[in-house]
C-alpha cells in the first residue's frame, strides 16, 4: 500500500506542475502582445494585424473578444466589410457576459464599430437590435462615459425610427450623446475629445439632413459649428482639420437651408464654403455637389465632377459598385441635365466599361469573404469544443491513475491477477467505444454548427416592405439538416424572389447556397429576366463545384404595378398560388398573371417529406387541402402560414422534425 500511495502522489505532482508551468509568464507576454498589436495598428499594417490576432490568440496572449475586435478592424480597413461584420459580431458575443474591464472595453468597441458599419450599409433595423442591449448593459455596468458608448447612442438614435421607435426617443438619444461629449471635453479639454465630439455631431446632422428633418439639422449644425470654434482656440489645433470642418459646416448648412426653401440664404452659405481651401481640392469639389445638385445648379456640379478622376486615382480599386452608384451615375446626371451631351455620353461609356469589372470584383470578393467566414466559423466551433477535449485529457489522466493503481494492487494480489486482467480489458474496450462515440458526436455538432452559422448569415433579418405587398416567413430548424434559404428584394417597382434548397446536408452544399444567394443579389441589381439570373447563378456554381446541381433553385420577378410574374425553376418544388383557387404554378410556363389579393406560397421539398409516427410522408395533396382550408380561415400571410404550420405539427404528433421546413407567403395586394 505504501508503494501505491507513492504512485498516486507522483501522478498528482506531475499534473500540478503541468498546469502551473502552463501559466508561467502570462502577464508579461500579454503586455508584449499589446505592444505588438499597437505597432501594427499605428503603422497601418493590417495584414500583419490579422496574423498577430490569430497567433496571439492561439498562444493564449489575447482573449477571443480582443482578437476578433482587431480582426474586424483590420478587415474593415482592407474593405472586407462582411469579414469585419462577422468578426465584430463574434467579439460582442464573446464578451457579452463578462464583467472584466478589458473585455467590456472590447465589447463596447466592437459594438460601436459594428453599429457604424450596419448604419452605413443602410441596415438600420439590425443596427438598432444589436446596439440597444449593448447600451443598456454598459449603463448597468457604469461604463457610460467612453466615446464608444456615446457613439452607440448616436447610432441608436439614427436607427430608432427604422426599428419602429418614436422620433422623440431618437432626439433624447442625440441630446444625451451631446451632453456626454460636453462632459468629456470638460474633463479632458483635449484635441481628441473635441474631435470625437465633432465626429458625433457630424453623424447626427447628416442623419437629420438625409431624413429630411432640416429644421433639427440646423440646430445640430449650429452645435457642430460651436465646437469647431472652440477647438480652434486650442494651442495644438490642426488648421487643415479646421478648414475641412468649416467647409463641411457650410455645405451641411447650405443643404439644410435649401431643404427649408431658403434658397438665397443657402446660396450665401455656399459662397462662404468656396472661401475655404478644402473647397478647391478634388474631395471638396465633389462634396460641394451635395448642395449644387439639390439646388439644380447643374452646370457648376458638372464642372466640379472634372475633379472626380483625380479623386478616384487615389483609390486602390477606383471602380467599385459603390463608386459607380454614388459618383459616376451622379456625374452622368449632372452633365445630362446641364446639356453637356458629349460629356454625358463619355461618362455613360465609362460606366459601362467599369460595370463588368466592378461586378466581377464584387462577386470575387464575396466568394473569398464567404469562404473565409466558413473556415473561421469552423475554427470557432472547434475552439468551443476545446473544453470537451480538455475533459478527455483529464479522463486519460484518471484512467492512467487507475491503471497504475491496478498494477500496484496486482503486486499484492497475485491470486486475483487473471480476474483483474479480464476486467481491465473490458474497461479498455468500453472506453474505446465511448471515445469513438464522443468523437463522432463532436464532429457532427461542429459540422451542424458551421451549417447553422452560414444559414444565419444568409437569411435576411427582415422582409422588404411595399404598399402592394404583405408577407410572412416561418422556418422550422431540425437538429441535423442543411435546410433551405430564401431572399427577397425590391428594385424599380419589381419584387425579386429566390428560394434555394441544398442537394445534400453538408457544409459544401451550404457554401453553394451562399454562392447562389450572392449571385442572386449581384445579378438582380442589373438584370430583370429570371432565366438569365438562374443561368448566371448556375455558371457561378459550376465554377465553384464543377456542377450546377449543388442546389435546387427557383427565381421569380413580380411587377408590383401589374401583377405580372415571370419565373424560372431549376429543380426546386413549384410554389402555390392561393387566390380564388389553390394550385401550383404551371411547370411548363415561365409567366403568370397574379390577380389582386393572390398569394404565392413558397416552400421547400422537406415540407412534403415530413413523416408522422407511422413513417408516412405529408405529401403534396395534403398540403393543397390544408392551404385551401387556411385560405378560408384567414387569407392574410401570417395567419395563413401559422395555420399550415399548426397542421404540420398535428400531423407529426410530437415526432421530431427530420429536416428544416420553410414557409414563405407573399400576398400581392394589387
Amino acid at each position: 500500500m505504501k508503494q501505491t500511495r507513492q504512485w498516486m502522489l507522483l501522478c498528482v505532482a506531475i499534473a500540478v506542475l503541468t498546469v502551473g508551468c502552463g501559466n508561467t509568464g502570462r502577464k508579461g507576454q500579454s503586455k508584449k502582445a499589446t505592444e505588438l498589436i499597437e505597432v501594427a495598428h499605428k503603422t497601418r499594417d493590417y495584414q500583419r494585424l490579422l496574423t498577430l490576432a490569430d497567433s496571439l490568440e492561439q498562444a493564449g496572449e489575447v482573449s477571443h473578444a480582443s482578437a476578433n475586435y482587431w480582426r474586424g478592424y483590420a478587415s474593415d480597413k482592407l474593405n472586407q466589410k462582411r469579414m469585419a461584420e462577422f468578426y465584430w459580431k463574434n467579439s460582442v458575443t464573446a464578451a457579452e457576459t463578462s464583467d472584466d474591464a478589458e473585455e467590456v472595453g472590447f465589447y463596447a468597441k466592437s459594438a460601436s464599430r459594428l453599429a457604424n458599419l450596419l448604419c452605413l450599409r443602410g441596415d438600420l433595423v439590425s443596427a438598432y437590435r444589436m446596439a440597444k442591449p449593448v447600451v443598456d448593459r454598459l449603463e448597468t455596468l457604469g461604463c457610460d462615459t467612453t466615446s464608444d458608448y456615446v457613439n452607440l447612442l448616436i447610432y441608436l438614435g439614427c436607427s430608432q425610427s427604422s426599428a419602429g421607435e418614436t422620433a422623440g426617443d431618437a432626439d433624447d438619444g442625440f441630446k444625451l450623446a451631446y451632453q456626454k461629449h460636453l462632459e468629456n471635453i470638460d474633463r479632458n479639454h483635449s484635441s481628441a475629445a473635441y474631435k470625437n465630439a465633432i465626429a458625433g455631431l457630424i453623424n447626427i446632422a447628416y442623419y437629420c439632413i438625409t431624413t429630411g428633418n432640416y429644421q433639427k439639422a440646423i440646430t445640430w449644425i449650429d452645435h457642430f459649428g460651436e465646437l469647431v470654434g472652440q477647438y480652434e482656440q486650442l494651442p495644438d489645433a490642426d488648421q487643415n482639420y479646421i478648414d475641412k470642418q468649416v467647409a463641411r459646416f457650410d455645405i451641411y448648412r447650405a443643404r439644410a437651408l435649401e431643404g427649408l426653401g431658403k434658397k438665397e440664404d443657402a446660396a450665401k452659405v455656399f459662397d462662404a464654403f468656396r472661401e475655404t481651401r478644402f473647397s478647391q481640392m478634388p474631395e471638396g469639389r465633389i462634396n460641394a455637389n451635395d448642395y449644387l445638385i439639390i439646388a439644380n445648379r447643374w452646370n457648376e456640379a458638372a464642372d466640379n465632377y472634372h475633379s472626380l478622376n483625380a479623386l478616384l486615382d487615389k483609390q486602390e480599386e477606383p471602380f467599385t459598385m459603390e463608386t459607380i452608384k454614388d459618383l459616376l451615375l451622379k456625374k452622368y446626371q449632372a452633365n445630362q441635365l446641364a446639356g453637356r451631351k458629349d460629356t454625358a455620353l463619355a461618362v455613360s461609356k465609362q460606366i459601362c466599361d467599369s460595370l463588368s469589372r466592378a461586378l466581377d470584383l464584387a462577386s470575387k470578393t464575396e466568394k473569398e469573404e464567404l469562404a473565409t467566414i466558413a473556415r473561421r466559423a469552423e475554427k470557432f466551433a472547434d475552439q468551443q469544443a476545446a473544453p470537451a477535449r480538455q475533459q478527455r485529457i483529464w479522463n486519460y489522466v484518471v484512467l492512467a491513475l487507475a491503471f497504475l493503481l491496478a498494477l500496484a494492487y496486482a503486486a499484492f494480489c497475485r491470486m486475483r491477477v487473471r480476474k483483474e486482467k479480464v476486467a481491465y480489458k473490458n474497461l479498455d474496450k468500453a472506453y474505446t467505444q465511448l471515445e469513438a462515440q464522443t468523437t463522432a458526436r463532436v464532429a457532427g455538432e461542429t459540422k451542424q454548427g458551421i451549417i447553422n452559422a452560414i444559414k444565419r448569415t444568409l437569411c435576411p433579418d427582415s422582409l422588404p416592405q411595399h404598399a402592394a405587398l404583405s408577407s410572412y416567413v416561418s422556418q422550422t430548424t431540425a437538429k441535423e439538416s442543411a435546410g433551405g434559404i430564401y431572399d427577397l428584394l425590391i428594385r424599380d417597382g419589381k419584387l425579386f424572389c429566390m428560394v434555394c434548397d441544398p442537394s445534400d446536408a453538408d457544409v459544401w452544399s451550404s457554401m453553394m447556397m451562399a454562392v447562389a444567394k450572392t449571385q442572386f443579389r449581384t445579378v438582380s441589381a442589373v438584370e430583370t429576366e429570371p432565366g438569365r439570373i438562374v443561368a448566371t447563378i448556375n455558371t457561378a456554381l459550376t465554377e465553384s463545384c464543377g456542377a450546377d446541381s449543388a442546389v435546387k433553385l427557383f427565381v421569380g420577378v413580380l411587377d408590383l404595378s401589374t401583377g405580372h410574374l415571370e419565373y424560372s425553376n431549376a429543380g426546386h418544388v413549384m410554389p402555390l398560388t392561393v387566390g380564388t383557387e389553390v394550385s401550383k404554378l404551371p411547370v411548363d410556363a415561365q409567366a403568370y398573371e397574379l390577380a389582386p389579393d393572390t398569394m404565392l406560397l413558397f416552400y421547400n421539398e422537406a415540407l412534403l417529406q415530413v413523416k408522422n409516427a407511422a413513417g408516412k410522408s405529408y405529401g403534396e395533396s395534403r398540403l393543397l387541402g390544408e392551404a385551401l382550408q387556411a385560405k378560408k380561415t384567414d387569407p392574410a400571410p401570417q395567419p395563413f402560414v401559422e395555420s399550415i404550420h399548426a397542421a404540420l405539427n398535428r400531423y407529426i404528433e410530437g415526432t421530431e422534425w427530420s429536416d428544416d421546413v420553410l414557409l414563405l407567403a407573399v400576398r400581392y395586394k394589387g
